[in-house]
């Protein structure tokens, strides 16, 4: 099936007419089974020759518990959807792929493992570090969704690279006084 990124499973599902819109009716309980299975995501990618010494792998969001492999070499695991995933894949060609774990089945298992934490709601949404509303909310439907929600793309970059850069301000402290007297007139 076709997926689009960014995006997630559900709207990839919706489009291809393979669920209902969730937002409508009753549908969000008919297609409360997408959340509670895991997705995967392919792309065939071709050799990507480079003259620099290094290539980089970049996500800008991952929803949300993820392995990501290239040509059958495991780059990393995901564990949270609100940063930026970098993986080394030099000399690495062959079949992208990125393996998402459900988010609900992930979040019971952790749950498990530490015991219940305080909740206002059944969903296990502290669990994770995932946005807390796709687990529902009072003004929205359940729909723990996964997919590549942000951007992807190769970096290229050869001795180093800038990771982020910042600007700021400090602080100056003047000291001085300010006389309170009248000025003389101007003669």
């Amino acid at each position: 099936m076709p997926a689009t990124v960014p995006g997630c499973v559900h709207t990839d599902l919706l489009a291809a007419g393979l669920i209902p819109d969730p937002y409508l009716n009753a549908n969000e309980l008919e297609v409360a089974r997408v959340g509670r299975q895991d997705w995967t995501y392919t792309l065939d990618l071709p050799a990507h020759g480079s003259e620099h010494e290094r290539t980089d792998l970049v996500f800008d969001g991952l929803d949300t518990v993820a392995t990501v492999t290239l040509g059958g070499t495991e780059l990393g695991t995901t564990r949270t959807m609100h940063r930026r995933h970098r993986f080394d894949a030099t000399g690495l060609t062959g079949e992208l792929t990125v393996r998402f774990t459900s988010a609900c089945t992930e979040a019971e298992r952790v749950r498990g493992l530490v015991g219940e934490r305080p909740n206002a709601y059944p969903e296990p949404f502290q669990y994770l570090r995932k946005t807390a509303s796709s687990f529902g909310w009072d003004r929205g439907p359940t729909l723990p969704t996964a997919g590549i929600w942000k951007p992807a793309r190769l970096e290229h970059w050869s001795v180093a690279r800038l990771a982020e850069t910042r600007a700021g301000q400090g602080r100056a402290v003047l000291r001085g006084a300010v006389l309170n007297r009248p000025v003389p007139p101007k003669s």
